[in-house]
């Protein structure tokens, strides 16, 4: 019998894999069982090692072990496609030892005393050693190729295995991103290991079991991380929802219903698809409460507004349900579908409804202050100063919100404004209207030219401001619009304005600070600032709904005209995401321009910013107008 027999060659049923041997003549091979009798059903033989009296040796560090034969009972090693197996004969019993391929590092021959030793290295720093006659080359090749393909597949579960556990202790972190992260790469590795392993089928099959098996614990872990991601995902929307943050909160909601999503399509069995069925009906119904929660918020300012009882009360619950209305407006905007209750038109008309009721409100508020003092009609006395200022305050925001809601309640204004103005005078009759102010020439160049619109819309004059002129203050417009100057106004011939009583009022100590600038010329104050720039302008007095306060063009290889809304804080608190939406439509539909600027000393909210940022319209905040009116050394004295 040969020292190196091929199984590939003589097949598995091969004597020395099925007898023990023996005779008459013949060498015993083993003393109990046939070599196949010491395999596994699925193990693969590749080739069978012989030797006669040598059996097998072990070098460890702490000494040698041999394994010899008995009698006339051989040594026998077994290279199959998952171990080296040594299998010794003896009269009372065979004895064996198994290598894994997996934790053989290294196989080699070396020159033995009667003829060549295969040596077989273990991590552990053992040599196996097994003396044989026969021709090795080709299974050192084989060792080399099979117990690299162990090696590299069992690294790979290896790293797979520690990966797994570092994504364990992040989840238990509560960085379930993380994990969700990290769940694609630990499963390429342990696929990677599959791959290395399909050369050799047992060892595939035993490596396929082992990832097998990670993965199933990986896929449970994915499963409680998707589901923890959408639990996240919901108290970052009721967060949101609180904070009446209501685009950001239904973000959440469909982050969360993703998540939920994403983990009952992974194959595991926790949480329970039964569990994961309810959180989702929980997070619909949680989803159409917050559907419906702008409009039932506007709608409750609407009840409490209306069961007011005092001017006040009322004032500010009307104000809270047009704002209310307005964000419910605002909602989704540019979405293909609405998430959000409430048909736009409907709503539309709702604002308009609270913006009237909110008008007459004030014209309430005007007359109460207005009565307060003179139940029994004008007198030498009059209403007191404090109770007229009030009141005349009421009319100036009933105005603002006719202006920018409701136009057609200006009737209503005016009736109030004719009842304050009875008591404007002495003598009890009609005030007569102040006479106009003198308009002074500036004393610097301008860059620009400004053009200024009478009330019928026409031109009234041009500007060289190359020359010249300084812009025209609030009160040097009509009310309907038109920007006006009087060169025949009264002076006392020093340049000063003079008031009634002939007490010159000019040399007023200029403001120090942007925000010092009269609101009333704030304006004029843009104008100059875009004039300074190159541009020309034409100023309006007054925005309506979403008319522009001033146009500015600028001549090029592409000429500009843009349409600026100017804001101060005294005439508007805040630049909400409606008002620029209302902006960017007009532009849409205007002929005169084809771009759209804000310029506001007001603050604008974080949607009022990204609504400017998706439909193009520039927006000049107060820290951009403080940079630009300081390099252009614009003189704020004038204002």
């Amino acid at each position: 019998m040969k020292h190196v027999i091929d199984i590939n060659e003589t097949g598995t049923d091969a004597d020395v894999l099925t007898e023990t041997g023996g005779g008459l003549i013949k060498r015993s091979l083993l003393g109990e069982e046939p070599l196949v009798a010491h395999l596994d059903d699925d193990e693969e033989p590749r080739y069978v090692l012989r030797n006669k009296k040598q059996g097998v040796t072990v070098d460890r560090t702490d000494g040698t072990e041999e394994y010899a034969p008995v009698g006339r009972y051989s040594g026998l090693a077994v290279v199959t496609d998952v171990r080296l197996l040594f299998v010794v004969g003896g009269n009372d019993q065979d004895r064996r030892l198994s290598l894994s391929l997996a934790d053989i590092v290294d196989v080699r021959t070396e020159d033995g005393v009667v003829g060549s030793e295969l040596v077989a290295e273990t991590e552990g720093g053992a040599a196996y050693r097994f003396p044989c006659k026969g021709d090795l080359a080709e299974v050192v090749e084989y060792f080399d190729a099979a117990a690299g393909i162990w090696r590299r597949a069992e690294q790979r579960i290896e790293r797979a295995e520690r990966e797994f556990k570092k994504l364990q202790d992040y989840f238990e972190s509560g960085d379930a991103d993380v994990v969700l992260a990290a769940t694609a790469d630990v499963r390429e590795t342990l696929d990677a290991a599959r791959r290395e392993a399909e050369p050799l089928p047992t060892a595939h099959e035993k490596i396929t079991d082992h990832a097998d098996t990670v993965e199933a614990h990986l896929a449970d872990l994915e499963r409680r991380a998707h589901s923890e991601r959408a639990e996240q995902a919901r108290e970052r929307a009721h967060v949101r929802w609180n904070d009446h943050e209501f685009e950001a909160a239904f973000d959440h909601l469909d982050d969360a219903a993703e998540a939920y999503r994403d983990a009952m399509a992974v194959d595991a069995a926790e949480p329970s698809e039964a569990l994961l069925k309810r959180r989702c009906e929980t997070l619909s119904e949680e989803r159409s409460r917050l559907a419906a929660a702008p409009v039932e918020r506007a709608e409750h300012a609407v009840d409490v507004a209306t069961e007011a009882d005092d001017p006040e009360s009322t004032i500010d619950w009307w104000k809270a349900a047009v704002d209310r209305y307005e964000t419910a407006l605002s909602l989704d905007w540019g979405r293909d579908e609405r998430r959000f209750d409430g048909d736009p038109d409907a709503l539309r008309e709702e604002l308009a409804s609270a913006a009237e009721h909110l008008v007459e409100a004030y014209c309430d508020l005007a007359r109460e202050h207005i009565e307060a003092d003179g139940e029994d009609g004008p007198t030498d006395s009059g209403t007191s100063t404090v109770d007229l200022d009030l009141a005349t305050q009421a009319l100036d925001d009933a105005r603002a919100v006719a202006r920018e809601r409701f136009p057609e309640a200006t009737d209503e204004i005016e009736r109030v404004q004719a009842q304050l103005d009875e008591y404007t005078t002495d003598d009890g009759t009609e005030p007569t209207a102040s006479a106009p102010t003198t308009v002074e020439a500036s004393t610097g160049p301008v860059a620009g030219r400004e053009t200024r619109v009478d009330h019928d819309g026409q031109l009234e004059q041009n500007h060289d401001l190359t020359a010249s002129t300084k812009p025209a203050n609030e009160g040097d417009r009509h009310s309907n619009g038109a920007a006006v100057q009087d060169q025949d106004a009264d002076t006392d011939g020093t340049g000063a304005d003079a008031d009634p009583d002939g007490t010159a009022v000019g040399d007023e100590e200029a403001p120090a600070t942007l925000e010092a600038v009269d609101p009333e010329q704030f304006t004029n104050l843009v104008s100059a600032v875009f004039r300074e720039t190159g541009w020309t302008t034409t100023l309006f007095e007054t925005s309506r709904e979403s008319q522009y306060d001033l146009l500015a063009e600028t001549d090029g290889p592409i000429g500009v005209t843009a349409c600026v809304w100017t804001f101060h804080p005294e005439s508007v608190e805040a630049v909400d995401a409606a008002r620029i939406e209302r902006y960017a439509a007009h532009l849409t539909h205007a002929e005169e321009g084809d771009a759209a600027a804000v310029c506001s000393m007001a603050p604008l909210s974080e949607t009022a910013r990204k609504r400017a940022d998706e439909h193009g319209v520039e927006v000049l905040d107060a820290d951009d107008l403080r940079e630009m009116v300081a390099e252009h050394g614009i003189d704020l004295a004038e204002f």
